[in-house]
């Protein structure tokens, strides 16, 4: 068996295991108990002996925060039962102390590291990792995983010694480059997580997550063509991937391709009709393309996909305005205001709908507020100049 789909495959993402028995244990820790030959779907590309080794009754603690998992033979499962009420310290040191004579210390002290980062005790992780690099110190997944801990306690430089070392080990290994990429983006380090990007895809060009990192990369970058040719072969590969679809509208626009971007946002729509961040995009290409009602139809699903959202209410907003629906415009801007209390654009708007309403002491006060929070706006001043003279002359 390939040492990826050994003890502590941790780093494998989407894994679905059709289960007998599911029950909730802890501070949902999920104990799956598989009874019957299971079927593994991964787009992590497990290979078909991962399933074989998971249906040999099997239980898989899924550590979901950082979609992780371990296996634990199934003889244990009357003890984990037992452990059901202890609180999380007490449960691990259980466990080691359970399995304190097992042939495979290595086991035990990957299983407890695994343990410690479920329940996010990353220096006990450490330590546990430490301890079975001690006894294997070619094994590359405990080394990413140590890394991880040392990421999670702001130890950058330890993480990237442990992701270097495990790549040295393993060059070509996807899942470490993927996770070093992640570190490199956290530290405003776009260069090399761009490296790690090109790296993964010289080996896998279908690695969706490597293409849409990339991506991201090219277009911070301004590199538009570059990044819409990693987006179109993310939408050729997977055209059901909404986010693709997103991506790539984002990018049209830029070029000034605004109907194909809408278009592509409505393709994202179609597939995920929730989708807010589609919705979000095409109600503000559809207000600059001069569909105000479309773009209206557009703000209220965002809106009530996400009644926080103060920007599409200015969208909104500036569409009634426009429309010369001012009561429904004030409204927005009004809420909008008590969302986001320090934005200038807001001000400026309610000041223009108050203007509309012949208010002019009320739309006088709220260009001064907005140019108060935008003091370099001189079409703003401009605008409370006139405003002044036509309230002198009154």
């Amino acid at each position: 068996m390939k040492q990826q789909l050994g003890l502590l495959s941790l780093l494998l993402t989407l894994l679905t295991v059709p289960a007998v028995g599911e029950e909730e244990y802890g501070r949902g820790t999920k104990l799956m108990v598989v009874v019957e030959k299971a079927e593994v779907r991964s787009a992590a590309n497990a290979e078909s002996a991962l399933a074989t080794t998971l249906a040999a009754r099997t239980i898989v603690i899924f550590a979901s925060q950082h979609e992780q998992w371990i296996e634990i033979s199934s003889p244990h499962r009357g003890w984990i039962d037992s452990q059901a009420v202890r609180s999380e310290p007490e449960w691990i040191a259980a466990y080691e102390e359970q399995h304190r004579g097992d042939k495979s210390a290595l086991q035990l002290h990957a299983n407890s590291g695994a343990l410690h980062v479920k329940f996010e005790n990353w220096r006990a992780g450490i330590d546990s990792f430490s301890k079975a690099l001690e006894l294997d110190p070619t094994n590359h997944e405990l080394m990413v995983q140590r890394g991880m801990c040392h990421a999670e306690l702001g130890a950058n430089e330890k993480a990237l010694a442990d992701y270097g070392e495990a790549l040295q080990i393993s060059p070509d290994n996807e899942q470490t480059r993927l996770v070093r990429s992640h570190l490199w983006l956290t530290l405003n380090k776009s260069e090399e997580a761009l490296a790690d990007f090109n790296a993964v895809l010289s080996v896998n060009p279908k690695s969706a997550l490597a293409r849409q990192g990339r991506a991201m990369i090219r277009f911070l970058k301004q590199e538009y063509e570059k990044a819409l040719e990693d987006l179109d072969a993310l939408v050729r590969d997977d055209p059901r991937d909404a986010s693709a679809y997103v991506g790539r509208a984002l990018v049209l626009e830029q070029l000034g391709r605004a109907e194909q971007a809408i278009a592509d946002n409505s393709e994202a729509i179609r597939l995920e009709p929730d989708a807010l961040a589609a919705r979000c995009a095409r109600a503000r290409l559809l207000h600059a393309a001069g569909k105000y009602e479309q773009a209206i139809a557009d703000c209220d699903k965002a809106i009530s996909l996400d009644p926080s959202s103060a920007h599409m209410r200015q969208v909104r907003g500036t569409c009634h305005l426009l429309l010369g629906d001012l009561p429904n415009a004030l409204k927005d801007c009004d809420v909008a205001l008590k969302l986001d209390p320090k934005s200038a654009a807001l001000y400026k708007l309610r000041g223009m709908v108050h203007l509309g309403l012949d208010d002019n002491d009320r739309a006088l006060a709220d260009l001064n507020e907005s140019s108060r929070l935008d003091p370099g706006n001189f079409k703003l001043d401009g605008l409370r100049w006139l405003l002044l003279k036509n309230r002198e002359q009154k």
